[in-house]
């Protein structure tokens, strides 16, 4: 189900599951900028990650 197709009367839970492994593989925790760093992260986690919603 598409998450625009529920109804916004009730509220959701949205979890978003990934494994840990290999999300700062990579990284440059020194040079980098936060800013950078942080939509990297979520970049990664966002795509391999599994929606659930309750």
């Amino acid at each position: 189900m598409a998450l625009g197709a529920l109804p916004a009367t009730a509220q959701w839970t949205v979890r978003l599951l990934r494994s840990s492994a290999g999300l700062m593989d990579g990284l440059d925790l020194a040079g980098a900028d936060t800013e950078t760093l942080a939509w990297t992260v979520l970049d990664r986690l966002v795509h391999a990650a599994t929606v659930q919603v309750q």
